[in-house]
């Protein structure tokens, strides 16, 4: 029964951590039991010191091990998708308000198609690929 509630405390630290890398809820777990120990050993086993001893030593153990890195990377890599989207959707938004009825000065917009060359001036090769050209005829 013993074990039970220590792989239960745990268990629920490290699902507390859940929304940090794996090194940072170790981390946590670690300052949490490190924290209700001290204060059970202390306090002679009294639940609710050990449950704020636990809940500081988490808090303690979590501030001093700083902001995660690879949650900042995630962050602002799914921020960077997310902008990156926006723009394409505002440019073919953009584009088809330039391209619809009524909006042409002069002329119609035809897009036009070609081959592209392969061989760079500096002697660099490309792969295989076309260049598109909007003409306002």
């Amino acid at each position: 029964m013993k074990y039970l509630k220590v792989f239960a405390s745990l268990f629920f630290l490290i699902g507390l951590g859940g929304c940090f890398s794996a090194k940072k809820a170790a981390y946590t777990a670690g300052g949490g039991m490190l924290g209700g120990g001290l204060s059970y050993a202390l306090f002679d086993g009294n639940p609710i010191a050990v449950a704020l001893g636990a809940s500081g030593g988490a808090a303690l153990s979590s501030a001093f091990y700083g902001e995660d890195e690879a949650a900042l990377t995630a962050s602002y890599n799914e921020g960077y998708m997310k902008a990156s989207s926006d723009a394409i959707k505002r440019q073919y938004w953009l584009k088809q308000e330039m391209e619809r009825p009524g909006n042409q000065s002069n002329g119609r917009l035809t897009y036009y198609t070609f081959p592209a060359d392969n061989l760079m001036s500096d002697g660099r090769m490309l792969v295989d690929h076309t260049v598109t050209v909007p003409i306002l005829e």
